[in-house]
């Protein structure tokens, strides 16, 4: 029998808390919490530069809608790590701890 007031911490790395974070976070989502998307519009505006460039992708393995990227701010793919830090002007650490916490995955 399990005692329920037993603490039940566990340690895992900085690396498999990231991976975490991105598996249990639909990035649509994430940015539709911050921004609107309008459906009937894509590519979108960029919350950043208002340029007609910013681009959900998905992932070709999985199919999920992993990346996203504003052509005219930067020219690669981010995660939903990145997105929260760079439209919350937060570090890459900062953004996963807060990930992590709203999933419910730290207290």
């Amino acid at each position: 029998m399990i005692n329920q007031n037993q603490n039940t911490n566990i340690e895992i790395s900085y690396a498999e808390l990231s991976k975490i974070v991105r598996e249990n976070y639909d990035l649509k989502e994430v940015i539709q919490s911050y921004i609107d998307l309008d459906e009937r519009i894509s590519p979108w505006f960029c919350p950043k530069c208002n340029q007609q460039d910013f681009e959900i992708m998905r992932n070709a393995k999985n199919g999920r809608l992993e990346y996203w990227c504003c052509f005219n701010c930067y020219n690669s793919a981010y995660d939903v790590i990145e997105f929260v830090a760079w439209i919350e002007g937060i570090d890459h650490h900062d953004a996963i701890l807060k990930l992590a916490t709203q999933a419910g995955l730290l207290k």
